[in-house]
């Protein structure tokens, strides 16, 4: 009883710590924008300072439901129509098409976590690399998908991604009203 009265007054001090925290960060972000505006003197009536407000929860759920379901949808129907796997089963293809968002979303939050610094150097480009690997490795690890042909497997997964791209920014700018950048 009484430990667990002490690990919810941690966690506590522990939530108003990190609150404090980014308050302090917000504060100090501000104030380099002030300097920042100052520098520029008159000057700075060509340049826009812009706010953007983080992703709500809403938004990162929608987010993730849009990814897997068109995953899903683009992988079954790009199977289909081009004959670049072959496979015991339709059901092979079905789990194959559901681990493929999983494993890209896994690989995504380890470059965000731990290699944050080059997807800043490469301007996002890194990113584009997850499609691939997570099909690569989903190949290997899947004994019952075999590729076909490898020139359809490299086209499957450009029209994948380009497909991708463009449902979920859609589904994204539907659920949140405004236009968005693709």
């Amino acid at each position: 009883m009484m430990n667990d009265e002490n690990k919810k007054n941690n966690e506590q001090e522990e939530f108003e710590k990190e609150q404090e925290k980014i308050e302090k960060e917000k504060k100090d972000f501000e104030a380099m924008i002030e300097e920042l505006q100052a520098k520029l003197g008159e000057s700075s009536q060509n340049v826009k300072i812009i706010k953007v407000e983080p992703p709500t929860k809403k938004d990162k759920i929608v987010s993730v439901f849009a990814n897997y379901l068109v995953a899903l949808i683009t992988i079954i129907s790009l199977s289909g129509y081009m004959k670049w796997i072959e496979y015991d089963s339709f059901w092979s293809v079905v789990i194959f098409a559901a681990s493929t968002p999983i494993l890209e979303m896994i690989i995504e939050l380890i470059i965000e976590k731990y290699f944050f610094k080059y997807i800043l150097y490469t301007f996002g480009l890194i990113i584009f690399l997850v499609p691939i690997i997570s099909f690569s490795v989903l190949i290997f690890a899947f004994p019952f998908i075999k590729i076909n042909d490898y020139f359809l497997a490299i086209l499957v997964i450009i029209l994948y991604m380009i497909v991708k791209k463009i449902l979920v920014s859609f589904i994204r700018n539907l659920f949140k009203g405004k236009k968005q950048v693709i």
